[in-house]
C-alpha cells in the first residue's frame, strides 16, 4: 500500500523541526515556529467563518489571533484578514496542510 502525499508532508515537517532543534540558533527557530503558529491562526479563522458565515469577520479574525497569541494585548476587532490572499486564492489550504502535519 502506498503512502499519500500528506504522509510525506508530515514526515518532511518532522524532519525540518528536528533539524531546526539541533542545528539552528534560537532566533531562527522562533521565526519558523511563528510561521507554523500563523498557519493555525488562519485555520482557526477559516473554520470559524465557514462554520458561521454570518458573523463579523473582523471579530472572528481577532478571536483567532487572541487564541494563538494569548500573551499579547487582547483585541476586539481586526480587519486585516483581507490582506491574507490565501483566503481568496486557496480557501482552506492551511486547514488541509495542518491536517497533514498533525
Amino acid at each position: 500500500m502506498s503512502k499519500n502525499g500528506y504522509w510525506y508532508e508530515k514526515k518532511a515537517s518532522r524532519f525540518k523541526f528536528q533539524f531546526e532543534e539541533k542545528c539552528l540558533p534560537e532566533e531562527i527557530k522562533n521565526a519558523s515556529r511563528g510561521a507554523i503558529l500563523n498557519h493555525f491562526l488562519i485555520t482557526f479563522f477559516e473554520y470559524g467563518i465557514y462554520d458561521n458565515p454570518d458573523q463579523d469577520f473582523d471579530k472572528a479574525y481577532t478571536k483567532a489571533i487572541n487564541r494563538c497569541y494569548p500573551d499579547r494585548v487582547s483585541q476586539e476587532k481586526n480587519p486585516f484578514y483581507v490582506i491574507e490572499n490565501g483566503f481568496i486564492n486557496r480557501p482552506c489550504s492551511m486547514t488541509t496542510m495542518l491536517d497533514a502535519k498533525l
